[in-house]
């Protein structure tokens, strides 16, 4: 099975947003990815070792809201 991380899951701010993530999850599996990781909210810094990052076949980074929050 294939495997993904999704940076920047911004489902906590208002239910547009989680909708979208709740889709994109959701066509990820479909497509046949395990999900490693949703991380949360926009960060400087990675929240797991970077050893960790290469188990994944794909890294997505949503980019709500980092256009107009300065990220």
């Amino acid at each position: 099975m294939k495997k993904a991380i999704v940076f920047n899951n911004t489902s906590k701010y208002h239910n547009g947003c989680a909708k979208v993530m709740e889709y994109l999850h959701k066509d990820l599996q479909h497509s046949g990815y395990e999900i490693l990781a949703s991380i949360k909210g926009n960060t400087d810094t990675l929240p797991y070792p970077p050893e960790y990052y290469e188990q994944a076949d794909t890294i997505i980074v949503n980019g709500e809201g980092t256009m107009h929050h300065s990220k």
